[in-house]
């Protein structure tokens, strides 16, 4: 979702709803698909950029997405509230 090229058909689906934001989880991707141009390898340090990224396509603050994935995340894996 990050990559300029290579992610504008999942911004695409993000912008036209086709996942709701209630079932989105974030994850960085491959070790070798860094958000980041300038870095060679992923790490879940970047997951920030990806976050951003899925917001603006969504068009909501990231607070909200983060806020939600977060719901997301907990109720998937069984994790206590925060």
């Amino acid at each position: 979702v990050c990559d300029g090229r290579r992610g504008e058909g999942l911004r695409l689906a993000l912008r036209e709803g086709a996942v709701p934001m209630e079932r989105l989880l974030l994850e960085t991707d491959g070790p070798f698909l860094s958000p980041l141009h300038s870095h060679r390898r992923n790490e879940p340090a970047l997951l920030p950029l990806v976050l951003a990224a899925v917001a603006n396509a969504l068009q909501v603050p990231p607070a909200q997405l983060a806020a939600a994935t977060a719901a997301t995340t907990r109720a998937v894996f069984r994790l206590p509230p925060a």
